[in-house]
């Protein structure tokens, strides 16, 4: 065999390669995982006692939850849980657009009422837990830092900052 032959036929052997290389990661490849932790203390004139927030943000591939702990002197008093799917994800400006589709209450019985705070949750999300219609929201990257595992996210339309721990991340942007 002629050594041009030769080299056509190792190009096109690699080319095979890195094809079939390409395609594997594409379609057996891990789906983009990423959980945020993010927790506040409430404060206000209608917050009479130590009451925090915990919402835990998971992505696994294009589907989304958000879960809201709302926690009473250690123990969660009330949860809400909304889940959907990224809609769109702008790298520009690093910002999820959420269509969160389905929504639960899990509620402690011996609780009379919820706080200002969950109400406004709720309230906020009504449609998305009645699956009347989606809750359009955005969590944007405001700062990330993947050594410390810890990332600043803001809300919209809210425009509150929140610190969170990230867990099991794996970005790819």
């Amino acid at each position: 065999m002629s050594y041009v032959k030769k080299a056509w036929l190792l190009m096109c052997s690699l080319l095979v390669i890195i094809s079939i290389c390409i395609g594997l990661h594409y379609f057996v490849g891990p789906e983009e995982n990423l959980t945020f932790s993010c927790q506040a203390n409430l404060h206000g004139k209608d917050v009479d006692r130590v009451n925090k927030v915990e919402v835990v943000i998971k992505v696994v591939g294009e589907a989304v939850s958000l879960m809201y702990r709302f926690i009473e002197s250690g123990g969660e008093i009330n949860s809400i849980i909304l889940s959907g799917k990224i809609d769109k994800l702008d790298l520009a400006s690093l910002t999820f657009k959420l269509k969160l589709e389905h929504g639960q209450i899990i509620s402690n019985l011996t609780q009379k009422s919820f706080s200002n705070h969950m109400a406004a949750v709720i309230d906020s999300s009504r449609l998305a837990i009645t699956s009347v219609s989606p809750l359009l929201l955005d969590i944007q990257l405001i700062e990330i830092d993947e050594m410390q595992n810890y990332a600043i996210i803001q809300f919209a339309p809210d425009d509150g900052l929140w610190g969170c721990d990230l867990k099991d991340n794996k970005l790819t942007f």
